[in-house]
């Protein structure tokens, strides 16, 4: 939870609920999800994972799916960015 207060809305929101079409995707497809831009992103629009994102200046996610060499998902680790952001391959290495 590095650079959320204690308190943040936005990971309270999301321990407790998840979030669909972000982190729940990458965890179901197994596969790395970058959301561009929050404000934009159809999956999104009319949810309350968007409202709480937003609120909390959330413009951009990415999400990778964290996998054992044994295959099985050990979680999904995210990031968020506060302005529209697609990070570069080198980034996401």
């Amino acid at each position: 939870h590095h650079g959320f207060a204690a308190d943040s809305t936005f990971i309270a929101h999301f321990l407790r609920q998840g979030c669909a079409p972000a982190c729940d995707a990458a965890r179901r497809e197994r596969k790395r999800l970058v959301i561009e831009d929050v404000a934009g992103f159809a999956p999104l629009a009319g949810t309350v994972d968007r409202e709480v994102a937003l609120a909390n200046e959330v413009r951009a996610t990415q999400s990778t799916p964290m996998v054992s060499h044994a295959g099985e998902l050990v979680g999904v680790l995210s990031t968020q960015f506060r302005q529209p952001h697609a990070p570069d391959a080198l980034a996401l290495q």
